[in-house]
């Protein structure tokens, strides 16, 4: 197995990330709770969830299509904001409710159901799509696929591989360690010892050496990696 050290994690990214994809994991779960209060409808696959985030209002119109039956003769279009009358369905609300539009809070019984984002629309195909390889959905629900989540994470993390990067990181501590050394036997003060970890661009705190990790990582970086195959 090819030897290599971890020399950073940019942890921002990776929670910055984590907050993204659980965010659209609550969007998403959102929508479904908004289309299944007002249709009565059940978004029980991942094919019946891609229509209704493509388009929610096309996917409501296609449902109550399917579910109201009407003999309308002529090949004459189905009016589907009359049709939603008739059957008792409210779908200006709904279109309201996922367009981000005010919805009538007291007349309207699924509003009174369902937690949206005020003013916001519900999500879109395409935030969707951006993270969706990072959430699972079985049984109407959406959830952060974690394992999926952490393999991901991992590309913030950077390593040392090869000689001559594992050579330059060597390099960087055995300096570390011989300033600390020189500290140590009392050959240099805290005063000069400060001057020199600028100098060198290491961090020096409470009387010891710290390499400083962003800046080893971007010159251990530069290095070809080499690995043997």
């Amino acid at each position: 197995m090819t030897k290599k050290i971890l020399l950073y994690t940019d942890s921002g990214k990776a929670v910055d990330l984590q907050m993204k994809v659980t965010e659209i994991k609550d969007q998403c779960n959102e929508l479904i709770n908004i289309y299944q209060a007002f249709s009565g409808d059940l978004v029980q696959t991942i094919e019946h969830w891609h229509g209704l985030v493509t388009d929610p209002v096309k996917y409501f119109d296609d449902y109550l299509i399917r579910t109201v039956k009407l003999n309308i003769g002529g090949g004459r279009a189905i009016n589907t904001e009359q049709l939603a009358l008739l059957a008792g369905y409210d779908r200006a609300n709904f279109a309201a409710a996922v367009t981000g539009m005010p919805v009538d809070i007291i007349n309207c019984e699924p509003c009174k159901k369902i937690i949206r984002r005020r003013t916001k629309p519900a999500v879109s195909r395409s935030s969707y799509n951006l993270y969706a390889d990072l959430l699972t959905f079985a049984n109407g629900i959406f959830n952060v696929d974690r394992p999926a989540l952490e393999n991901y994470c991992q590309r913030f993390s950077y390593y040392a591989e090869g000689p001559a990067q594992l050579q330059r990181l060597k390099h960087w501590n055995d300096l570390k360690d011989s300033l600390q050394a020189h500290l140590n036997a009392g050959h240099i003060g805290p005063a000069g010892a400060q001057i020199i970890a600028d100098f060198c661009k290491l961090r020096f705190v409470n009387l010891k050496f710290h390499l400083d990790d962003l800046t080893v990582r971007n010159d251990v970086m530069k290095q070809q990696t080499n690995i043997p195959a």
